[in-house]
């Protein structure tokens, strides 16, 4: 099972720039899983939604939506930092220093997923080439006593939300249209669908399926359950499947 992890992800490559997926020897145009997700819910108009914010919320009082923006990215290019480090971390390349969101995972890794009988895999790549689908896990955790692997999803911005912003938010369409538009439901779909190629186009059992919300000071766990009869209608509605 292992082997065939390892021996797949190395057949696939992705172009950071453009977050494009490439698999040897064909010319299949994947969809990235997070793509996909976002496809059943309001897209993220950062402009809009700055100048909405810095002209109304208290919090952004004297801001501009450019400044909002940049933070924004800067938020992001951290978070990109902080997963690097973690990878390399993994990999036995151990840097000098850290970001302070680095070391919460870093501490998670030492105390819980560090043992003889697992094996980490940061970074996998997977996909299905008959949904054109492929997607990246942040860690995957393989435990050779029971032949199983749990998987982890590293979360370095500033809250986890399991409830919209309005209780009206919700999915566009079916069959998401019943669930809040917040990121924790977006997280909690992306982790099942991987769980889903992994068992069904891998033949492999996903013991569980984890976000780790990295904080400066400290990290939080959320068990995500499986959200496998809304997957399997989300991909009967993208009409390759």
């Amino acid at each position: 099972m292992l082997s065939t992890l390892i021996e797949k992800s190395k057949l696939i490559n992705l172009e950071e720039d453009t977050h494009t997926y490439f698999l040897q020897n064909s010319n299949i145009n994947f969809q990235s899983v997070t793509e996909f997700i976002h496809t059943f819910f309001k897209e993220f108009d950062e402009n809009k939604i700055a100048n909405k914010l810095t002209s109304s919320h208290p919090r952004y009082t004297g801001m501009t939506a450019k400044e909002l923006i940049e933070k924004w990215n800067s938020n992001r290019d951290r978070g990109t930092k902080v997963h690097k480090e973690i990878e390399d971390y993994i990999l036995k390349k151990y840097n000098n220093t850290y970001d302070m969101k680095s070391k919460q995972a870093i501490d998670f890794i030492n105390k819980k997923c560090i043992k003889d009988s697992n094996v980490l895999l940061p970074e996998l790549i997977i996909y299905s080439e008959k949904l054109k689908l492929a997607g990246t896990i942040d860690l995957v955790i393989y435990n050779k006593l029971t032949n199983q692997i749990s998987l982890i999803d590293w979360k370095t911005n500033k809250k986890i939300n399991k409830k919209a912003f309005r209780e009206s938010e919700t999915g566009l369409r079916w069959p998401t249209k019943s669930l809040p538009d917040c990121n924790f439901t977006h997280y909690t779909l992306q982790l099942s669908l991987y769980k889903y190629i992994l068992q069904n186009y891998y033949n492999i059992k996903v013991n569980g399926i984890f976000l780790i919300h990295l904080k400066d000071e400290t990290y939080e766990l959320y068990k995500c359950n499986y959200k496998e009869s809304i997957i399997i209608n989300m991909l009967k509605e993208k009409n390759n499947y």
